[in-house]
């Protein structure tokens, strides 16, 4: 597992769907994060049990925290 130390990442649509709460669904979702008191778009890439974070320009988030 790998940690980022996002304190909350929510608002996240893909089109005008909104992330079910219940269920990770395939796609790009465009969500906002909040760490350190600081506002981040991302993009979230979800397929199957895999999930990377994207920062707004394409890159990848980095991990912030320890991998388990």
């Amino acid at each position: 597992m790998t940690t980022w130390n996002l304190d909350d990442l929510g608002e996240c649509r893909n089109g005008g769907q909104k992330l079910p709460e219940s269920r990770l669904e395939d796609g790009d979702w465009k969500c906002v994060a909040y760490t350190d008191s600081q506002r981040t778009e991302l993009t979230v890439h979800i397929k199957g049990d895999k999930v990377g974070l994207y920062k707004a320009d394409g890159k990848a988030l980095a991990a912030n925290g320890k991998n388990e």
